[in-house]
């Protein structure tokens, strides 16, 4: 292995590491609504059977041990424990900044529950509280919108005056798509990136981005900004704005179908080929994902196999997965395309007069796109291949599963990508119901302003090939839209709904490597130099370290 490639990745795992203990990590106490009925009320609290129960009485915590809930007597059973200090984050911050310790997460494991009890309770008592009796039930979660840092460079809500330190770090490997970033009310929040992998103009392509830090008032602002060396091309640029109920979780599809969340249902198994227990990995929001990274695995090809609960017939299904493609993709991506040499442009100008199935058939033979399938009683059928949404941001994807004949057994889901390039933090099996046309607004932009204040609405007004062009490094677009019959009173959920395509720029040098580029015609052969070039530079830096 070459020098330039140990610096590379020496550095890249540098930075990554300063990033990881400096980032801000944040959780937010989310007040569950709780229903009127107890019926219904008992059902809410044994969805969260799997979290740490922690009991407020008056001005007395307690840590609620063997936790039962039942459901007959619509009681809420425990015993009454000291609260250990892993979970005393939450009880101890007085300063209400809701920050946390990433090594030590416990406290988005937890569930606080604020009850009206006559008699005093001691530690090691016995408790039996009517699910009536309960007053208010909060939820601790992870702020996306203000935390920053994890593993791979997990930012959610960071500035815009923090992007030149991405850039930064990401140019080691980053080949990017545009970034989207959404006002805060106070800062630009960057929410994602849009049509990643749309790298010609034969691949341009819809998506949507939810944008879950969005301020939203009478208007709404979104910054479309070219933060690496790449042309970037938007044919459109539309806001979609879901009005629905204080608590509701809205979920788009990867083609822009929208849904109502109603009940999650986790995963009762998550096995990595067959063998490996995944299921801590892709039960909860933590940023510890399964990252499809066996090396033991005879294949470079690897398959995460989940088993639900099934909830009977005639519910309307989904698989709710917050996920991300990896930044080593980006890397393989950057030392495959160096090896065309100063040849580069000239092989780029050659693929643009390619059609896009060329391009979508030998990705899916290279299994990119992350390949999701259900099991039917007459065997395993496709549900759909996802698209790379790039490795900047987790982005939560609902994948329909109607249409298929799930019969009344556990219901079995496959997961297949090639090594490490995606990585699932959460998924479950999730009950949906449709968002009612009337609660959907489809907005244009009523302004749009460049970097240097001029104006460039007219080419993202409509979805016409005409292209906002942004060539440049430091290129912004900023986008304003206006919110019809905006109610403080009521409650929303924003997309961001683009088509467009990008040019990564590449100035490489020397002759082209033909004997290694013609591999690449086979299928697979890019899962083999993912984990032949992991396991090469793994061992170069344990050689490096000795």
């Amino acid at each position: 292995m070459n020098e330039k490639l140990i610096s590379r990745m020496s550095s890249l795992v540098f930075v990554f590491a300063i990033f990881l203990f400096y980032g801000c990590n944040y959780y937010k106490p989310v007040t569950k609504n709780l229903s009127a009925s107890p019926e219904t009320k008992v059902d809410q609290i044994d969805s969260l059977s799997q979290k740490t129960f922690i009991l407020h009485i008056e001005n007395r915590v307690f840590l609620m041990r063997n936790t039962y809930i039942n459901k007959e007597k619509q009681k809420l059973e425990a015993t009454l424990e000291e609260v250990p200090m892993i979970h005393q984050t939450y009880l101890m911050d007085d300063t209400g900044k809701f920050k946390y310790d990433p090594k030590s997460p416990n406290v988005l494991h937890e569930v606080h529950v604020y009850a009206n009890l006559d008699e005093k309770k001691r530690l090691g008592d016995q408790v039996v509280i009517p699910v009536q009796n309960i007053n208010r039930i909060e939820l601790i979660e992870r702020d996306k919108q203000r935390s920053s840092g994890n593993t791979v460079l997990a930012v959610v809500g960071i500035t815009v005056g923090t992007l030149a330190v991405i850039s930064a770090i990401v140019a080691l490997t980053k080949s990017s798509c545009p970034f989207v970033s959404v006002h805060d009310g106070e800062n630009y929040a960057l929410q994602g990136e849009t049509f990643g992998g749309a790298i010609y103009p034969s691949l341009a392509r819809e998506d949507f981005v939810p944008l879950p830090a969005a301020a939203i008032g009478r208007e709404i602002k979104v910054q479309i900004s070219n933060e690496l060396k790449e042309r970037q091309y938007t044919d459109m640029a539309d806001l979609i704005l879901v009005e629905h109920n204080s608590g509701d979780q809205i979920l788009v599809s990867p083609d822009g179908q929208l849904y109502l969340a109603k009940q999650n249902i986790k995963p009762i198994s998550a096995t990595l080929n067959g063998r490996s227990d995944m299921l801590d990995q892709v039960s909860a929001t933590d940023n510890i994902p399964c990252s499809f990274n066996d090396l033991s695995h005879a294949s470079s090809v690897n398959e995460l196999v989940l088993n639900f609960d099934n909830p009977g017939e005639k519910k309307k299904l989904v698989l709710q997965v917050d996920m991300r493609n990896s930044m080593w993709l980006d890397f393989l991506m950057a030392e495959f395309t160096s090896n065309f040499g100063s040849r580069y442009v000239s092989w780029v100008e050659e693929q643009k007069k390619r059609p896009a199935q060329d391009f979508i058939d030998w990705q899916e033979n290279q299994n990119m796109p992350l390949t999701v399938a259900v099991k039917t009683k007459d065997g395993w059928k496709l549900v759909e291949k996802v698209k790379t949404i790039g490795p900047l941001m987790n982005r939560e994807v609902a994948i329909s599963l109607e249409g298929f004949d799930l019969g009344s057994e556990p219901i079995e889901i496959s997961l297949i990508t090639g090594f490490m390039f995606w990585e699932i933090d959460r998924i479950s099996l999730t009950e949906v119901s449709p968002v009612a046309e009337s609660a959907i607004q489809v907005l244009k932009p009523y302004k749009a302003r460049d970097e240097k204040d001029r104006d460039i609405l007219s080419p993202i007004i409509e979805k016409d090939g005409i292209y906002l062009e942004q060539l440049q490094i430091g290129n912004r677009a900023y986008l304003t839209y206006q919110v019809n019959d905006f109610s403080k009173e009521k409650e929303y959920s924003a997309f961001f709904y683009t088509k467009g395509y990008y040019e990564p720029i590449r100035e490489f040098e020397g002759p082209t490597n033909k004997k290694f580029l013609t591999k690449f015609r086979e299928p697979g052969a890019f899962p083999d130099f993912s984990k032949y070039k992991y396991q090469e530079v793994t061992q170069s830096a344990y050689l490096v370290a000795k």
